[in-house]
């Protein structure tokens, strides 16, 4: 019997045994099951985190992306303001200037056949502001190699036309002298010419060498001193020809809107007398010989020196509000052997070159032979050169800044000083354009 309950406790003993072993067994069942689902969570959060992780370097990257191109339209923007700058300065120490004329001309020369052809002039140039004391100028325009004209004649065939350089040259003014103007080059007449008249020289003359202008403003009026020295012709193993000029007057305004300008000048030509045409092989009007006056078959020389002493005086003022200038220009070559010495002209202009509005010009000259250098001279007046008088008669109409539209008459008497003095009429018409 009490075997029997030893048994029974033993048995009993062991049942309970397995039932706690089979409920642990099941408790940690559980709790892996439990660190499996943790472990499955955290695993999806980490690659949550990951993606977010991933997201966010990729924004940081586009950030630098655009921070960099940020950087680099900073950089294009900032070179851009530069070279824009860089343009700027250079647009304002560069001006660039031009202008092109369409002209009819029509002659009627006694002794010659009616003539009419077309011409044209075109310009193109700049002027730069080297420094605050230097500027440059250089200038191309169509022409010839003769010095008083830059027009081509259509013709040829429509064969291309010649440029050539009409101005090159630099302006020296120091701060140290206000008004005083070194220039040297190939430039423009640095002489005063009353209301652009061409007794003296023609307009589109362009002297070659050095000049000195100075001006000196006061309350009510001017004064002012021209000089230059140019190289007419270089002969190498020869003596050359050259032309000092000086020019000295001023100018006085009066009655409020009228100014009385006056200038005397001396001009003169080294070496011309005995030697042969500067340019093309004509003496232009002034009287010529051969170089040895026994023998007819030596080459013709200029027969004259040329020391031209001038007087200016011009008038402007205003007749009811239009402006109007009277002006007077004599020259007399004081080198000269014969009586053919002198020369003046007389005349009148009215009206301004403002947009809309007219001017009218006339004048009246008398060039005797030996007067002046006539290579220099007008080479619309008489066909060119000297010897001859008569009328030129000029209108104009400025249609706006760029645009102006005119014409000019010549009645004139050629070859004065030869028997038998020529009729001499040419008629211009021009429209100008200019930039």
């Amino acid at each position: 019997m009490y075997l029997n309950k030893l048994l029974m406790g033993a048995l009993c003993i062991i049942v309970l045994a397995g039932a706690a072993t089979a409920e642990a067994k099941s408790d940690q069942e559980k709790l892996i099951e439990q660190l499996l689902k943790n472990q499955a969570e955290q695993a999806e959060q980490i690659k949550a985190l990951q993606q977010q992780l991933n997201t966010m370097q990729q924004g940081q990257a586009e950030i630098k992306q655009e921070q960099a191109t940020i950087k680099e339209e900073q950089t294009s923007l900032s070179d851009s303001a530069t070279t824009f700058q860089k343009a700027a300065a250079w647009a304002e120490r560069v001006n660039i200037h031009g202008d092109l004329r369409y002209r009819h001309e029509y002659f009627n020369v006694e002794g010659a056949k009616d003539r009419n052809r077309q011409r044209i002039r075109a310009r193109v140039g700049l002027t730069a502001k080297l420094t605050d004391t230097v500027d440059l100028g250089f200038q191309l325009a169509t022409g010839s190699m003769d010095p008083v004209s830059t027009n081509q004649t259509l013709s040829g065939a429509f064969s291309s036309k010649d440029v050539w350089v009409d101005l090159a040259y630099f302006d020296w003014h120091p701060t140290g002298a206000p008004g005083l103007n070194v220039i040297g080059g190939k430039m423009e007449n640095p002489f005063y010419v009353a209301a652009k008249t061409e007794l003296l020289w023609d307009s589109d003359l362009r002297p070659e060498g050095m000049a000195l202008t100075y001006k000196r403003d006061f309350d009510r009026g001017s004064l002012f001193a021209n000089a230059g020295g140019f190289w007419v012709t270089e002969r190498g193993g020869d003596s050359d020809t050259y032309m000092l000029g000086a020019q000295f007057g001023g100018s006085i305004e009066f009655c409020e809107t009228s100014k009385f300008t006056g200038a005397i000048g001396l001009y003169d030509y080294d070496d011309v007398e005995g030697r042969t045409p500067v340019f093309g092989g004509d003496f232009f009007g002034n009287r010529s010989r051969f170089m040895n006056i026994a023998d007819a078959t030596t080459p013709l020389v200029f027969n004259e020196n040329f020391t031209q002493v001038e007087a200016i005086g011009e008038l402007a003022f205003k007749l009811r509000e239009v402006p109007v200038k009277v002006f007077g220009n004599y020259v007399k070559n004081t080198a000269a052997d014969s009586d053919y010495d002198e020369g003046w002209l007389a005349g009148f202009e009215i009206g301004s070159s403002d947009p809309r509005h007219w001017k009218f010009k006339y004048n009246y000259r008398d060039l005797e032979r030996d007067a002046v250098f006539g290579t220099f001279s007008d080479s619309d007046f008489i066909g060119g050169g000297t010897d001859g008088k008569g009328h030129e008669v000029g209108i104009g109409y400025q249609v706006n800044k760029r645009v102006a539209v005119g014409a000019s008459y010549f009645n004139n008497d050629a070859m004065m000083s030869t028997r038998n003095p020529i009729d001499f009429e040419r008629v211009m018409l021009d429209v100008k354009f200019k930039f």
